[in-house]
């Protein structure tokens, strides 16, 4: 049984990622909330300001400098109060038209049509860096266009008005001119790497699915030419993404590669040779058809088998993720046969990139030119398909579909849907006409493609095609896919089986975020208890938003997760909370007689922590499952850093720093734990006795920390111990965040 968890992307990725949602709520609103009007008000209104608000200022502290002789205007003349009036008229048009420029864009994230970067330091630098530069780039293209002899007489002559140049002329432009440099936000989404592409295909497919990134075994691409010509593209998507090492394989070709990929992640799970794989299908034909690219050749017109494909071709990106086991939410798609079949000792080359025509097998290649420059200004490097060879693509794709009823493989009226592969809607009508006459036809209720909304994405279009099928309400369990790719490349066809398993798809009850806040603590006051709290609260408030990103607690926020995530979760928490009992007791015996008090809070705490992994048990046992399993589970890397962390610490003599590793765990039960057991409760659809050793500690906690503020009052508290138990806190917080990020890492 093979999941499929699949997602699509189209030729971007920026500053954000709509998939993870730890945005401030101010951006989270603004791109998935608010209303194309509201949307369109807060554009209008930032230009506003930008005009009068910083444009005004910028006037002041101008004059302000002239007065004292800083500044000299370049033009010392008055300005007419009519030709401020002249453009704020034309300005206030403009501005009109600029709020409009954010809308499309926020189309493409909602539609899903762009996928946005995770939210770094680095990704923001970047983005910033980038659309600066082209920023002006952008500018500098239209102001150009502006001062050719038409436009400048008929559209740039407004902006050209202002005589004396002021801060009110800046953007005083004819609407025309204003529509042009409001496109700066669209204009920018073709400029992304490719790879970048597939890279956030494949993440975005390992969200939907239970497979961790670190665990992918195989990592398999399709597509018709990668960034590089060496080395693979599988390496290259591989090196984007944070896998461990893993066996990759690539296949070039053209719409048939993802197929081919595919196969060959199906075969290798089920030999057994590996029991999980990734694979996905890319294209970014649109490089190929750069103007300038045909300019440089220095040709005034394209011959039509190379300026059909540019308005033939689209790009996109999908992923498969594939596992010996099917979904345990919702539906999967089991493969149940590929079949592939290459025809080229029977028609010669049809597309092809890397000589001049199909004619002659002998003619040279592109590698066989002098020079690079010579092979591309022959046309050598031109994207061609012979279009007269389109017609014996069809006829043979629908043999080879005849071929395979004969085998026994496909049985037409068990068949649900078809999703079948074609570059144009022309096409249809020939397969269906000539599957007709064979007596092979299929209702056209059952036939599915999206080439009308996503384009012929090559590679990766039935990765795509099944994305929109499988999310779309349409599925039931049993249904039969029928999936068809032709590739005209030199004549491939290629089938593939799908049957609809898995439960009736449960949709993910996504759970608010809650506002990031320390858990409080009352301590008397003075400088070195003010200076404590402050500084953990930090520490708490970085720790806690750190968690957000951490892929069990995004699933449990997104409404994703599994039950067998949550069983891993208390597998490896387990291993580690059956150590706290022992380090606290350990840390006790090492304080001093002196500091009674502390040593007695210590004392305390052990027996609360050694009730708690015996309720975390119980709660594994209540699953279903043999609590000896539990019992003899190893500790994840993270656990082992931080029971060996505990220990180390706990061994010293008068370890009273630990008072900030009891915060940051403590805090975790007061604060989070039982916030987390009520939202894995409620997806799982859980008893009480199922999740207990998260909900008690909501309330049971309350009362350690408690005891925690009296440790922390003692009179012998100073600046340079509360050092210490801050830089222990810190530590603390590091190693929890690892433990949870590393589940089944062992």
């Amino acid at each position: 049984m093979l999941e499929f968890k699949l997602k699509y992307v189209l030729n971007i990725k920026f500053l954000t990622n709509r998939k993870i949602k730890y945005l401030n709520s101010f951006f989270e609103n603004f791109l998935y909330n608010y209303s194309y009007l509201t949307l369109y008000g807060l554009t209008f209104c930032y230009f506003l300001f930008l005009y009068f608000g910083v444009g005004s200022l910028f006037l002041y502290v101008c004059k302000c400098l002239e007065h004292k002789n800083i500044l000299q205007k370049i033009i010392d003349k008055k300005i007419k109060q009519q030709q401020i009036y002249f453009e704020i008229k034309h300005t206030i048009k403009s501005i009109v038209i600029f709020g409009f420029s954010i809308i499309p864009v926020i189309y493409l994230i909602r539609a899903d049509l762009v996928e946005l970067l995770p939210d770094t330091w680095q990704n923001i630098v970047l983005g910033l860096i980038i659309l600066t530069l082209w920023n002006e780039v952008h500018f500098y293209i239209v102001h150009r266009i502006m001062h050719q002899k038409f436009m400048m007489k008929q559209i740039h002559y407004i902006h050209h008005k202002s005589n004396i140049p002021t801060v009110y002329s800046v953007f005083s432009f004819h609407w025309i001119e204003a529509l042009l440099l409001s496109t700066v936000p669209i204009t920018i989404i073709p400029l992304i790497p490719f790879s970048i592409v597939a890279v956030s295909a494949v993440e975005n497919a390992l969200q939907k699915s239970s497979l961790r990134s670190s665990d992918v075994a195989l990592l398999c691409t399709g597509t018709t030419q990668g960034d590089l010509l060496i080395p693979g593209f599988a390496s290259m998507v591989h090196a984007g993404l944070d896998f461990n090492k893993c066996e990759i394989a690539n296949f070039q070709s053209v719409c048939a590669s993802g197929l081919m990929a595919l196969k060959n992640a199906y075969i290798q799970i089920k030999s057994d040779e590996h029991p999980n794989a990734v694979c996905v299908g890319s294209e970014l034909a649109s490089r190929l058809f750069k103007a300038s690219r045909f300019e440089a050749q220095g040709v005034k017109s394209l011959p039509f088998d190379a300026e059909f494909l540019r308005w033939m071709l689209s790009d996109g990106a999908g992923a498969f993720v594939l596992q010996n086991k099917k979904n345990e939410n919702g539906i999967s798609l089991k493969i149940d046969w590929i079949d592939i079949k290459s025809h080229a000792n029977e028609f010669p080359v049809c597309m092809y990139t890397g000589k001049i025509d199909n004619k002659n097998e002998d003619e040279k290649t592109w590698l066989d030119y002098p020079s690079y420059e010579e092979a591309s200004k022959a046309g050598a490097m031109n994207l061609k398909q012979d279009t007269r060879l389109l017609d014996k693509v069809i006829k043979t794709g629908v043999a080879h579909y005849f071929e395979l009823i004969e085998q026994g493989k496909i049985k037409k009226n068990d068949i649900d849907w078809l999703c079948s592969h074609y570059s144009s809607e022309v096409f249809k009508e020939p397969i269906k006409e000539l599957m007709l006459k064979g007596g092979g036809e299929i209702a056209d209720e059952k036939w599915f493609s999206n080439l009308s909304s996503k384009g012929n994405t090559g590679a990766a279009s039935i990765f795509i095609m099944l994305d929109e099928l499988m999310y779309s309400g349409k599925l039931k369990l049993g249904d039969q896919i029928l999936c068809m790719v032709p590739e005209s490349g030199r004549f491939i066809t290629s089938f593939m089986q799908l049957t609809v398993s898995g439960t009736t798809e449960k949709t993910s009850k996504k759970y608010p975020l809650r506002k990031v806040e320390s858990p409080e603590l009352t301590i008397d006051k003075n400088d070195t208890s003010e200076w404590l709290i402050r500084n953990l609260t930090q520490i708490w408030i970085d720790f806690e938003t750190a968690l957000l990103k951490v892929p069990i607690i995004t699933k449990i926020h997104d409404g994703r997760l599994s039950l067998s995530d949550y069983k891993l979760l208390l597998t490896d928490l387990r291993q580690q909370v059956i150590d706290g009992s022992q380090w606290i007791s350990r840390a006790a015996s090492n304080i001093d007689i002196d500091l009674f008090e502390l040593r007695s809070a210590f004392i305390k705490h052990t027996a609360t922590e050694h009730k708690d992994y015996q309720m975390l048990e119980r709660n594994f046992e209540a699953l279903g499952e043999n609590i000896a399993d539990i019992r003899k589970g190893e500790k994840n890397i993270g656990s082992m850093a931080l029971s060996a962390f505990m220990f180390q610490q706990a061994s010293k003599q008068n370890p009273i720093d630990l008072l900030g590793a009891m915060f940051i765990i403590e805090g975790i039960g007061k604060r989070l734990a039982g916030y987390w057991g009520n939202m894995i409760k409620d997806q799982l659809d859980l008893n009480d006795n199922q999740v207990s050793f998260f909900t008690y500690h909501a309330v049971a906690d309350e009362n350690h920390f408690h005891n925690l503020e009296k440790a922390l009052n003692h009179p012998q508290m100073n600046r340079a111990v509360a050092k210490k138990i801050v830089k222990t806190a810190k530590t603390t917080a590091k190693l929890y965040k690892m433990q949870l990020s590393e589940l089944g890492n062992y």
